[in-house]
């Protein structure tokens, strides 16, 4: 097996990975939502197991459903800490977001032209901001010359 081979086998796993994960949120929330995406709740006490909450955006809206987690705090004074003379303690949960979308991995003969493909399209937007900046200036000149001859 070569190391292409290799790469896209494990590429191919986390694509699996991601396909399952979308099938999740979707089953959770419904087809025909603009993205998908998971809370990921963490006790820090441990007492709890994590906690994944399937949620979708739907129309430029927020994520929903919330991760309905509280703003609880763990209000152990080892935990605390302290800041001016004021004691801050820390949140209970650790939330995280992960977006979920379908990977597609390149195929192992797709790999060896990847870097390529990546310095053409690297080179493509130097050349396009460098455009860019140049018409930002060209026109900032224009308006500096057509406020000096209206004067």
């Amino acid at each position: 097996m070569t190391v292409d081979q290799e790469t896209y086998a494990v590429r191919r796993r986390i694509a699996d990975e991601s396909v399952a994960q979308l099938a999740e949120a979707i089953a959770a929330c419904g087809p025909g939502a603009d993205a998908y995406g998971c809370w990921v709740i963490t006790d820090k006490l441990g007492e709890q197991p994590l906690r994944r909450v399937w949620c979708c955006r739907r129309d430029s809206s927020g994520w929903e459903p919330d991760h309905g987690s509280t703003g609880e705090r763990i209000m152990d004074p080892a935990r605390a800490f302290v800041v001016k003379g004021v004691a801050y303690y820390p949140l209970r949960y650790t939330i995280g977001f992960m977006a979920v979308a379908e990977y597609k991995p390149r195929t192992p003969e797709q790999l060896p032209r990847a870097p390529d493909t990546r310095a053409a399209k690297r080179q493509a937007e130097t050349a396009q901001a460098a455009a860019e900046a140049a018409a930002a200036i060209a026109a900032d000149l224009q308006l500096k010359l057509a406020l000096e001859t209206s004067r």
